[in-house]
């Protein structure tokens, strides 16, 4: 997007569904990750203008938050409000989602 035109420049997808978040990196204002109802969680080149990794959960991804300390740490809430931390560093699908349990009823932010 173009904010002197206000015109859409570009338009880049990875999502089949609704996206529910959107999340800057902390560290790094190059990378943003969405995530959305198609259960996908997806990391974002800015300048590259693709998406660089991908995720998916067994539920609908309802927000993401960046770890201010670890930029490879991405916490996703999930549906019905269960807690999954995402390491990007790691790259076999079984061991880069880590749940964390607590909640006994859904959580909302």
């Amino acid at each position: 997007y173009n904010l002197s035109t206000h015109r859409l420049e570009k338009l880049v997808a990875a999502h089949e569904r609704n996206i529910t978040c959107v999340s800057w990196c902390t560290t790094d204002t190059n990378v943003l990750a969405t995530c959305g109802l198609d259960f996908r969680v997806v990391r974002w080149s800015i300048s590259e203008e693709k998406q660089v990794d991908m995720a998916v959960t067994q539920s609908a991804p309802l927000m993401i938050e960046w770890c201010p300390h670890k930029p490879s740490l991405i916490a996703v809430l999930v549906d019905p409000g269960d807690v999954w931390l995402w390491d990007t560093d790691i790259a076999s699908e079984k061991k880069r989602f880590a749940p964390m349990s607590g909640h006994k009823t859904n959580t909302a932010c």
